[in-house]
């Protein structure tokens, strides 16, 4: 059953088998580069691939990021008043 409803090809039902296995085989990946300590790597890898679709939607979504950035910088501001 998918969302309720019977599945009328028995074959979807065998998907999750090598779904399970390609999640397995991406953590053991991920479990290995922990261990050989290129964390960084990844992370900062991630943070740039972020970093670039933040500059390829920016122009289409630049009022959005000024609030975003607006909010930051009031925050920053506000933090450092408390007692």
């Amino acid at each position: 059953m998918i969302n309720g409803e019977p599945v009328a090809e028995p074959l979807v039902r065998f998907a999750a088998g090598p779904t399970f296995l390609l999640i397995m085989i991406i953590t053991c990946v991920l479990m290995a580069l922990l261990f050989l300590g290129v964390g960084v790597f990844v992370f900062l890898f991630a943070m740039l691939i972020a970093l670039m679709g933040v500059f390829i939607m920016a122009p289409y979504f630049w009022p959005v990021l000024a609030i975003v950035l607006l909010v930051i910088a009031l925050m920053t501001v506000s933090d450092g008043k408390k007692d």
